[in-house]
């Protein structure tokens, strides 16, 4: 286990309204970088790696240019039929549904090692619940923070 170093340590303290400002105002796109700052809050409250961001990021980021690639790269001349192969289009919906996917799985992470960290025991409502909240435009992530914002506190 390595030691972080004490600027590493100290709290992150997020406006979480003026980040669901950002996701409003980015359409929701801001919501996935916001995702990735509560998994480095979590490793800087935890003192140790938790969530590897830097390739969970790097992951996220080759399929979301991958997805877009396999849906606008034009196809082949050879292609048959035109446009869509079935093979292109099991690609296209295999990778937007991990891509759907992903986040969710992650906040559940995430709400796991925040419970965790405030040593509160029901862990399962509040996945279910974060989960149902992510679809309701990440309003997930801003109970996340204001929790995270009271893990630092303790």
């Amino acid at each position: 286990m390595t030691e972080w170093p004490s600027h590493f340590i100290a709290a992150q303290t997020r406006s979480p309204w003026l980040l669901y400002a950002a996701v409003f105002a980015s359409g929701g796109i801001f919501a996935l970088v916001w995702l990735f700052l509560l998994m480095q809050d979590v490793n800087r409250l935890q003192r140790r790696r938790v969530f590897n961001t830097a390739l969970y990021l790097s992951v996220f980021c080759f399929s979301l240019a991958l997805y877009f690639a396999l849906i606008f790269w034009p196809p082949l001349p050879s292609t048959v039929p035109p446009g869509l192969s079935p093979l292109r289009l099991g690609l296209i919906l295999s990778v937007g549904l991990a891509l759907l996917v992903f986040p969710a799985v992650m906040i559940v992470q995430v709400n796991n090692e925040i419970t965790t960290a405030l040593s509160s025991r029901s862990r399962s409502p509040n996945a279910i619940v974060m989960v149902l909240l992510t679809f309701l435009m990440f309003k997930s992530l801003i109970v996340g923070t204001a929790a995270t914002e009271r893990a630092h506190q303790n």
